[in-house]
């Protein structure tokens, strides 16, 4: 059996209603006179999604000395507890940065003091694919938090034409691992 070297076998979209109703008024006038047709911008932000990350699971360990002999364990907490519970999407630049601000407006509108009743945003679901394309798992992010959303850095110097990319930083209280192969 040969394996699949291909490691872009995973989709993740934000839900349609990830994105406040001011945000979606505010850029409809790019969608209207764009020549690319998107439905709507939670589409359009779909389309720019670059990469995802999440950090690796280690658990701490407990060491007992017993005159020459190091002993090693596990601890008493439930692995759960070691995750570090975020995770970062990748986001390739488009036409005028205009996903960049898309986002940005997302993060402040979501951390608006007193104006905005949303404690946290839709769940997101990073599925992943075989080689054929059939699912095999979908992670689901619960009680998505928006935590971070890193710089932009533009230069005159640079007269090439190159893709420039940004990162979101989501926190999140718990993944849920849901087997789709059918029993694999």
């Amino acid at each position: 059996m040969l394996l699949n070297s291909k490691f872009s076998n995973f989709s993740i979209l934000f839900p349609r209603k990830f994105f406040y109703e001011e945000i979606e008024e505010k850029y409809d006038v790019f969608f209207k006179r764009s020549p690319i047709v998107y439905q709507n911008i939670t589409d359009y932000v779909n389309y720019t999604i670059q990469a995802i990350s999440w950090p690796d699971i280690a658990a701490e360990t407990v060491e007992q000395t017993f005159k020459d002999v190091i002993k090693t364990s596990k601890s008493g907490w439930d692995a759960k507890r070691f995750m570090t519970r975020s995770f970062d999407i990748t986001f390739r630049t488009t036409e005028g940065f205009l996903n960049y601000w898309i986002m940005y407006d997302q993060f402040f509108k979501y951390w608006e003091y007193g104006g905005n009743d949303r404690m946290f945003l839709p769940n997101l679901n990073l599925r992943i694919h075989d080689h054929m394309g059939y699912l095999v798992m979908t992670m689901i992010f619960r009680n998505v938090v928006f935590s971070g959303i890193s710089a932009m850095e533009l230069s005159y110097s640079s007269n090439m034409p190159e893709p420039k990319t940004f990162t979101c930083t989501f926190a999140h209280t718990d993944i849920i691992l849901r087997n789709e192969s059918g029993g694999i």
